[in-house]
């Protein structure tokens, strides 16, 4: 079956309206305030390490910067995990036309959890393991385009590199839908079903992946520009302008870019069940009468 990005958006946005009482707390809770803690932790570590890297050699970590990178990168995987209870909650609801409550969306959430990271970490050690090759292959890719076409080299095996992320990412899209809706619980056959339910429309889901993720950065930098010249911080707002516009600025952009951040996972996540629905079997008309 092929996918139809139209009919997956018109359901999410029909989901999202019907179950907005149900939504805006898991949003809140799992994605905005989440959000905010780790733009606000980001940006003091950005102001130390742009302090640092004048002080220290090019290239080098000063030793008291450890720690503080320690903490972010735990911090970070800490709220990731926090928000993707936070989804797979939402696609408890999305999934199950019986309208469970809050807290039996959130429970079925937590039991999922386990299976979600094994996922993760068994896409790290598959990352890792295919790292070497693909770096010998795109070094040497690179170098024989660089002989051909000189400069350009760079930009396109960097798009090249892209276009393969984004592939990679349209094959694994329903493995959160595969554990929450579906039920499963093994992380490898959940991974394995995502990739063959999105087999043969892996080009077409990449593109509208694609398109999504354009459409919200677009959003992002124009709210971000007029909120920046209305602060008085420039049209491009980066870490060290924040610092000297003071909190106040730091926080009514980080609020702003945290609620537009949650409202697009509330939409992508119901993106993400409608096309699950669409390759599983699942009948759109069906679906269309639950968020009625």
């Amino acid at each position: 079956m092929r996918i139809d990005g139209s009919l997956a958006w018109d359901q999410a946005i029909g989901w999202a309206r019907a179950n907005l009482a149900m939504l805006v707390p898991l949003a809140g809770i799992f994605l905005l305030l989440p959000s905010l803690g780790l733009n606000w932790f980001s940006v003091d570590l950005q102001l130390a390490l742009d302090a640092a890297a004048k002080q220290s050699a090019p290239g080098k970590i000063p030793p008291e910067l450890v720690p503080l990178m320690g903490k972010f990168i735990g911090l970070t995987l800490a709220i990731s995990f926090f928000q993707a209870i936070g989804t797979m909650a939402m696609l408890a609801l999305y999934g199950d036309q019986t309208r469970p409550t809050v807290g039996e969306a959130l429970a079925r959430a937590l039991q999922c959890l386990p299976t979600a990271i094994g996922v993760t970490a068994l896409l790290i050690v598959a990352a890792v393991i295919a790292l070497v090759p693909f770096a010998l292959v795109v070094g040497l890719l690179a170098a024989v385009l660089a002989m051909v076409i000189g400069a350009a080299a760079s930009a396109l095996v960097a798009g090249a590199m892209f276009g393969a992320i984004i592939l990679a990412a349209a094959r694994l899209f329903l493995i959160s839908p595969v554990i929450v809706i579906e039920g499963e619980r093994n992380p490898l056959a959940a991974i394995r079903r995502s990739w063959d339910l999105t087999r043969g429309n892996t080009w077409s889901l990449a593109f509208f992946l694609f398109l999504l993720g354009l459409g919200y950065i677009v959003i992002v930098l124009l709210v971000q520009a007029v909120m920046g010249m209305a602060l008085g911080v420039g049209a491009m707002v980066d870490t060290i302008q924040l610092n000297e516009a003071g909190n106040t600025a730091r926080l009514a952009i980080g609020l702003v870019l945290g609620v537009i951040g949650a409202v697009a996972g509330v939409v992508f996540t119901g993106i993400s069940g409608a096309i699950h629905g669409q390759l599983a079997g699942t009948r759109p008309e069906r679906l269309g009468q639950t968020f009625d």
